[in-house]
C-alpha cells in the first residue's frame, strides 16, 4: 500500500489519498494529529507527504505513526518541509511546526528510538532552492548538496543561508 498524507489537492492515482479537509478530494479524510492511525502496522510499503508535515500539531507522533505503519525496507518521503531561510513558512498561518536545519531530520535514523519511532535504517536531507533567483539557485543548489552533511553544515552555519535562503528540505528515510 502507498500512502498519500495530507494529499491537499494533489490527488494521486494508485495511492490512499488522505487528507482532513472533507472539501477536497480524497480517498480517507482523517485528521492526522490526533490518536492512531487507521491503518495495520508494518502494512505500508511508502509514505509521501509533500508540504504536510509542517501543518502537523505534535512532529513527534507524526513520525511515530509514520514508523508503526510502514513495514520494513518502507520508504518515508517529507517533501518541501520548509527550511529555517525560507520566509515562505511564515505565508500561510495553518503552518505549525517550526522550519527546520537538515540536521533536524538526522535525529530520525542516527539517534535510536527518538519520540517511539526508529531508528529509520537509513536517511537523506537534500536543501532546495526555490525559483527566485533561479540562476543563482541552479549553482547553489548542487553545491549545497554535494557533499551532504559538510557543504549543507558549510552553508547552513554561514553566511550564505541569508545570501541565498533556501526553500524547503526533501527527506528520504528507510525503515
Amino acid at each position: 500500500m502507498k500512502l498519500h498524507l495530507g494529499c491537499g489537492q494533489e490527488y494521486k492515482k494508485g495511492w490512499l489519498n488522505v487528507d482532513s479537509n472533507k472539501s477536497l478530494k480524497a480517498d480517507l479524510h482523517y485528521d492526522l494529529n490526533f490518536g492512531h492511525w487507521p491503518f495495520k502496522d508494518n502494512s505500508v510499503d511508502e509514505i509521501y507527504a509533500c508540504a504536510a508535515l509542517e501543518h502537523m500539531a505534535d512532529v513527534g507522533h507524526f513520525m511515530h505513526e509514520c514508523y508503526r505503519i510502514l513495514r520494513r525496507g518502507g520508504v518515508l518521503v517529507i517533501d518541501r518541509y520548509p527550511h529555517f531561510s525560507s520566509s515562505s513558512f511564515f505565508e500561510d498561518f495553518g503552518h505549525i511546526a517550526i522550519p527546520a536545519s537538515f540536521k533536524a531530520f538526522h535525529y530520525f535514523w542516527k539517534n535510536t528510538d527518538l519520540w517511539g519511532c526508529g531508528p529509520f535504517r537509513s536517511g537523506t536531507v537534500r536543501i532546495m532552492f526555490g525559483k527566485s533567483f533561479a540562476v543563482w539557485n541552479r549553482l547553489v543548489e548542487p553545491l549545497v548538496n554535494l557533499k551532504a552533511p559538510l557543504m549543507q553544515k558549510v552553508y547552513e552555519g554561514t553566511f550564505l543561508r541569508n545570501l541565498f535562503p533556501a526553500e524547503y528540505l526533501l527527506v528520504k528515510l528507510v525503515k
